[in-house]
């Protein structure tokens, strides 16, 4: 965590006190040429008459000074409080990952922790505001943020992962947002939030959304259902779920016209999804149903997508008695019409 930064920051430290000696010898070396030099031009020759020529001494070259070594990608976890990142640092990075506890360390709304981290204090006061970062991905995960942090120094962010922190008192619109329009991917999973997509009017590119474990209820996908937004043919992959949403009466109807509406899908809750496969809304609700119930020891209560037609991509997602056999009984969801999921997600049916 701090170690790791501690010891990027010792080695620029390092390399700047080598570059301060090889400066002072240089200077050193230069001074001497000139006392020989003049020691040269003074004597001349011996005696009237002399006209001896003064040979110049050949100049020393010494190797160029090389900058220290940029570091372009950053982790820390659990950073102690008195971390900082300085900004001879902070400006090479590409990446940038923080994540915290998940309880305690920082701040009651995070913002005033995550700039003394980031050295906002320190960067440039010319230009003003100082320039932005070159950051193309940047995780805050698990850091107790309880608000989301200013975003206008990282207008090239590409990725942006704020999950498992309590955002649930943000009110999200377009405009928080508006200062990384270029995002692909968004990540605000297990965050509290009530409403997210009404905000997303202005990510024109956003290709990755991951909203699961959330507080969104049957209105929000009403909402999304319902407007035009970009989203919907830039998305090549969501996750929902598990969130309200699919507790409406509705729901059986309105997940598959929300899923056709993305026409651009081909990962729906981190498995392979196919617009021409018949996506079974009842077996899905079960699974989120059973997932949420106490597990039994030697049972996997994970959303299996096997059942659907889909198989599962990690080990992680996959009932255990399906993942050794997940090609076929996909196959078998998806040809055989006796196939029953609700039976499968209990157990081998044969």
């Amino acid at each position: 965590g701090g170690g790791g930064l501690e010891g990027v920051i010792g080695r620029i430290k390092r390399r700047e006190r080598e570059l301060l000696v090889l400066k002072e010898k240089e200077r050193e070396l230069a001074e001497k040429e000139k006392e020989k030099e003049k020691e040269v031009v003074e004597g001349g020759g011996e005696g009237e008459g002399c006209s001896e020529a003064v040979v110049p001494l050949p100049t020393t070259t010494t190797t160029p000074l090389q900058p220290p070594p940029p570091v372009d990608s950053l982790v820390l976890k659990t950073p102690p409080p008195s971390t900082n990142i300085p900004p001879s640092v902070l400006y090479g990075l590409i990446t940038l990952s923080i994540s915290g506890s998940g309880s305690g360390g920082n701040d009651s709304s995070g913002q005033g922790s995550l700039s003394d981290l980031l050295g906002f204090e320190k960067l440039p006061l010319k230009p003003d505001p100082p320039p932005p970062l070159y950051i193309r991905s940047l995780t805050l995960s698990s850091f107790n943020l309880t608000s989301i942090p200013p975003l206008h120094p990282f207008p090239k962010i590409l990725s942006l992962d704020l999950s498992e922190n309590d955002l649930s008192s943000v009110p999200l619109t377009p405009d928080t947002w508006s200062s990384v329009k270029n995002l692909r991917l968004l990540r605000l999973k297990g965050c509290s939030v009530t409403t997210v997509f009404e905000s997303l009017k202005s990510l024109s590119n956003l290709k990755v959304l991951d909203v699961s474990s959330n507080s969104l209820g049957p209105s929000e996908l009403s909402f999304f259902l319902t407007s035009p937004l970009d989203l919907k043919r830039t998305l090549t992959s969501l996750n929902l779920l598990p969130n309200p949403l699919s507790t409406s009466p509705n729901f059986g109807t309105q997940l598959p016209t929300l899923l056709s509406s993305l026409s651009c899908l081909s990962t729906f809750q981190s498995s392979p999804f196919s617009h021409t496969v018949t996506f079974d809304v009842s077996a899905l609700s079960l699974a989120l149903s059973s997932s949420t119930s106490t597990s039994v020891e030697g049972t996997d209560n994970s959303t299996c997508s096997c059942v659907f037609g889909n198989p599962c991509l990690t080990k992680d997602t996959c009932k255990t008695w399906i993942w050794h056999r997940k090609e076929d009984i996909a196959k078998r969801a998806n040809t055989e019409k006796d196939f029953d999921p609700e039976l499968w997600l209990k157990g081998p049916q044969d």
